[in-house]
Protein backbone atom coordinates (compact mmCIF):
# COMPACT_ATOMS: atom_id res chain seq x y z
CA UNK A 1 0.00 0.00 0.00
CA UNK A 2 1.46 3.57 -1.07
CA UNK A 3 -0.32 6.25 1.15
CA UNK A 4 -3.50 4.08 1.91
CA UNK A 5 -3.56 3.66 -1.83
CA UNK A 6 -3.10 0.06 -3.10
CA UNK A 7 -0.10 -0.19 -5.54
CA UNK A 8 -0.32 -1.91 -9.13
CA UNK A 9 2.57 -2.80 -10.35
CA UNK A 10 2.23 -3.68 -14.33
CA UNK A 11 4.08 -7.25 -14.92
CA UNK A 12 6.95 -5.37 -17.22
CA UNK A 13 7.97 -3.02 -14.26
CA UNK A 14 7.73 -6.22 -11.89
CA UNK A 15 11.69 -6.88 -11.94
CA UNK A 16 12.47 -3.16 -11.42
CA UNK A 17 15.84 -1.96 -13.25
CA UNK A 18 19.55 -1.87 -11.98
CA UNK A 19 21.04 1.48 -11.56
CA UNK A 20 24.94 2.38 -10.14
CA UNK A 21 24.97 6.49 -10.90
CA UNK A 22 22.67 8.83 -10.63
CA UNK A 23 22.01 12.55 -12.14
CA UNK A 24 19.68 15.35 -10.71
CA UNK A 25 18.62 17.79 -12.65
CA UNK A 26 15.86 20.56 -12.65
CA UNK A 27 13.89 23.17 -14.03
CA UNK A 28 11.05 25.49 -12.54
CA UNK A 29 9.04 23.08 -12.13
CA UNK A 30 10.21 19.85 -12.05
CA UNK A 31 13.47 17.47 -10.92
CA UNK A 32 14.55 15.05 -12.96
CA UNK A 33 16.47 12.09 -11.92
CA UNK A 34 18.75 9.96 -14.09
CA UNK A 35 19.21 6.41 -13.45
CA UNK A 36 22.05 4.77 -15.46
CA UNK A 37 24.43 2.23 -15.01
CA UNK A 38 28.30 2.19 -15.46
CA UNK A 39 30.34 0.02 -16.28
CA UNK A 40 32.59 -1.64 -13.65
CA UNK A 41 35.66 -0.88 -15.55
CA UNK A 42 37.18 2.51 -14.46
CA UNK A 43 38.74 3.43 -18.06
CA UNK A 44 35.03 4.03 -19.16
CA UNK A 45 33.65 6.09 -16.46
CA UNK A 46 32.47 8.76 -18.98
CA UNK A 47 30.40 5.56 -20.47
CA UNK A 48 26.42 5.17 -18.86
CA UNK A 49 23.53 3.67 -20.29
CA UNK A 50 20.79 5.24 -18.92
CA UNK A 51 17.90 3.04 -17.45
CA UNK A 52 15.22 5.08 -16.35
CA UNK A 53 14.77 9.01 -15.87
CA UNK A 54 11.84 9.94 -13.29
CA UNK A 55 10.41 13.57 -13.69
CA UNK A 56 8.89 15.10 -9.56
CA UNK A 57 6.94 17.56 -9.15
CA UNK A 58 9.00 20.07 -7.39
CA UNK A 59 6.64 19.82 -4.17
CA UNK A 60 7.48 16.15 -4.07
CA UNK A 61 11.15 16.37 -3.88
CA UNK A 62 11.26 16.78 0.47
CA UNK A 63 8.51 14.29 0.41
CA UNK A 64 10.93 11.88 -1.37
CA UNK A 65 13.59 12.63 0.83
CA UNK A 66 12.49 12.71 3.99
CA UNK A 67 11.30 9.01 2.48
CA UNK A 68 14.56 7.97 1.78
CA UNK A 69 16.20 9.22 5.03
CA UNK A 70 13.36 7.25 7.50
CA UNK A 71 14.00 3.97 5.06
CA UNK A 72 18.14 4.72 5.39
CA UNK A 73 18.09 5.33 9.46
CA UNK A 74 16.12 1.90 9.45
CA UNK A 75 18.18 0.05 7.12
CA UNK A 76 21.18 1.12 8.99
CA UNK A 77 20.08 0.21 12.70
CA UNK A 78 19.40 -3.07 11.02
CA UNK A 79 22.05 -3.95 8.72
CA UNK A 80 24.74 -1.35 10.03
CA UNK A 81 26.67 1.79 8.36
CA UNK A 82 26.00 2.45 4.19
CA UNK A 83 29.15 2.38 3.04
CA UNK A 84 30.06 5.87 1.80
CA UNK A 85 31.63 6.05 -2.07
CA UNK A 86 34.52 8.57 -0.42
CA UNK A 87 34.94 6.53 1.98
CA UNK A 88 35.60 3.07 -0.89
CA UNK A 89 38.09 5.47 -2.87
CA UNK A 90 40.27 6.00 0.19
CA UNK A 91 40.71 2.32 0.35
Amino acid sequence: MANGAELKVPDHLEGGVYANFASVWYTRSEFTVDFSLRPANDDLLEVARLVSRVRLPTIFVFELIRKLSVNMTDYEREHGEIPRFDDMEES
